[in-house]
């Protein structure tokens, strides 16, 4: 017997790209996609811990199906899934600054309800596009199974078989640095990165860091403060300009990497970045 909800979005939902991103980003052990029917399907952590979802894009929002039927475990899974595909955001303000902009034009009117996909938890994140920096997403993604092979947290039943939870920060915290650097296959300075990162959520339990307590960590720079402000925080206005796929998209659209263009989106430089990784087939973040 399982719950089965729709979680509606606030206007309508571009459910290819929603799906795009989470195809991208899918984690061997953490994630379960089924390409046929369009669904995923993971452990999310609730108000008595965690809880098998599984979630499919629709244009009018997120259909979500649980075996939970708590009305307080309900209400918390529902508040998590609104954030996570951003269906609370009112898009209309937002297409129609973005459409003034002959880069972005053709595509908002072509494409209405594309929002921000971010990740579930802001740790995930944020460890995950450090696992990304300056690699394929296929070589970021295979570090992060890795990562959940080695530390994952505790392995639960769902309808597609077991899956695990993404480490805890502070038990990530304590791993010995060669260990988990040889578990990886990691650099060492991308090993601290990974281990600092974990020890500063580990002392800040209640909260997520802020982007300045983020940029102290040795190995997070601009790219990776802009992509956590885009998929782990809820900044309208972050745009990583370094990035290679966004650079390309903004060259073949005739923008080349004027400067002026990226100002002209202020402040919903988030959703543009959001546009042009979809434009472009890739969701390197």
């Amino acid at each position: 017997m399982s719950t089965e909800i729709l979680v509606p979005s606030r206007g309508p939902l571009d459910a290819v790209a929603a799906w795009g991103s989470l195809a991208a980003h899918t984690i061997t052990g953490l994630d379960h996609l089924d390409p046929e029917a369009g669904a995923l399907t993971r452990l999310l952590t609730g108000p008595a811990g965690p809880v098998p979802v599984t979630l499919t894009p629709r244009p009018d929002g997120i259909a979500l199906r649980t075996p939970a039927a708590d009305p307080a475990v309900l209400e918390d899974l529902q508040a998590q899934v609104r954030r996570w595909f951003d269906l609370d955001a009112d898009l209309a303000p937002i297409d129609a600054h973005l459409s003034r902009s002959p880069v972005l034009a053709a595509q908002v009117a072509g494409r209405p309800g594309l929002r921000i996909t971010r990740y579930p938890d802001p740790f995930e994140a944020v460890v995950l596009i450090v696992l990304g920096q300056q690699v394929s997403l296929a070589a970021g993604r295979l570090f992060g199974s890795r990562l959940l092979a080695a530390h994952g947290e505790g392995t639960a039943a769902t309808p597609v078989g077991p899956l695990r939870r993404f480490p805890r920060p502070g038990a990530l915290a304590r791993v010995d640095p060669e260990q988990l650097r040889d578990e990886l296959g990691l650099t060492r300075s991308r090993t601290r990165t990974v281990l600092a990162t974990a020890a500063l959520f580990a002392d800040l339990p209640d909260r997520a860091p802020t982007s300045e307590e983020l940029a102290a960590v040795p190995g997070i720079g601009p790219w990776t403060l802009a992509c956590a402000a885009i998929r782990a925080g809820s900044d309208t206005d972050a745009f990583p300009a370094s990035d290679a796929v966004l650079k390309r998209a903004m060259v073949a659209a005739g923008a080349g990497e004027d400067p002026a263009v990226v100002e002209s989106w202020r402040p919903w430089r988030s959703y543009a970045a959001v546009r042009l990784w979809a434009g472009s087939g890739a969701h390197p973040a």
